[in-house]
């Protein structure tokens, strides 16, 4: 069983992530993450926290556990409420099941500007492009 804690707005960057980051360090640790969620019949167990998350590890916004960006922890509390997701929430997924029921509840042009709008990586993420379309 492979467990990976995230913030609830990483369950949207992944989505989106087209091989932009902070350093290649970051990039690579991003890559890895997603891939392992992707793997078609692979099961993973995303716990939902509100700090710093396995993505984080390799952020340099990342300072002894916390974010030092504020705005990410405004997006992770729209998606949270969004979602209606609680701190420790486990989501079991199969290949990419867990970004389809995010979608079915976030993926549209309302929903999309009020989360992401401010996120200074918007103009090259993908989810954010496709979902303000709608």
């Amino acid at each position: 069983m492979k467990k990976i804690f995230v913030r609830p707005h990483h369950l949207l960057c992944m989505q989106g992530f087209q091989g932009y980051g902070y350093s290649d360090e970051f990039t690579k640790n991003m890559r890895d993450i997603i891939d392992s969620i992707n793997l078609k019949d692979n099961k993973v167990y995303l716990q939902i926290v509100i700090s710093c998350d396995d993505i984080c590890k390799k952020c340099p916004n990342n300072r002894n556990h916390k974010c030092v960006c504020e705005d990410v922890n405004i997006m992770d509390k729209k998606v949270m409420d969004e979602l209606k997701l609680k701190e420790g929430k486990i989501l079991e997924s199969v290949g990419t099941e867990v970004f389809s029921k995010v979608n079915e509840r976030l993926k549209n042009n309302i929903k999309c500007k009020y989360i992401c709008g401010k996120c200074s990586w918007h103009n090259v993420c993908l989810w954010f492009n496709d979902a303000c379309k709608l």
